[in-house]
């Protein structure tokens, strides 16, 4: 399972909220946790501020309460909270598999299962969701198919 591990573990990047019109980018590779941004505005004295970036290895980044704290306001206003959760987790080596699975192996475990599953499936996982309207007609054909031919 360690080979679906790449460099980056967990990367996310986007715009702060209204009136907010800065450029944030969280990522997180097998050794730190990355926190960059982006100053935005129109006023002339925050025209020449430089981008900004904090880098912290997992284990400061896990026991730093003032960087958690600091990081879960500004990551929980841009990302939303469960964000710092999920990366707290691959800090701490809970990794999740399943999105990093390559399509292949989602489609052959999904070819095991009723449809009414499949769509169980998909509403449990995002992964799951993205391959679904690939899968279903697949497995429609496939089914329509052998009923065919055991008709005939």
């Amino acid at each position: 399972m360690a080979s679906l591990l790449g460099e980056t573990l967990f990367e996310i990047s986007g715009q702060g909220p209204a009136p907010i019109k800065d450029y944030f980018h969280f990522a997180i590779t097998k050794s730190q946790v990355i926190w960059s941004w982006w100053k935005i505005s129109l006023r002339s004295d925050c025209r020449n501020t430089p981008p900004g970036q904090l880098t912290e290895s997992h284990e400061d980044f896990l026991e730093d309460n003032r960087l958690q704290s600091e990081l879960f306001n500004q990551v929980g206003m841009v990302f939303g909270p469960h964000i710092l959760q999920y990366s707290q987790n691959i800090c701490q080596g809970h990794y999740d598999y399943i999105v990093r699975l390559p399509n292949a192996l989602l489609f052959n475990i999904m070819a095991h299962l009723d449809l009414e599953d499949i769509s169980v499936l998909s509403r449990t996982c995002r992964r799951f969701k993205e391959v679904r309207p690939i899968v279903i007609p697949l497995l429609l054909n496939v089914s329509f198919n052998k009923s065919r031919w055991l008709l005939f």
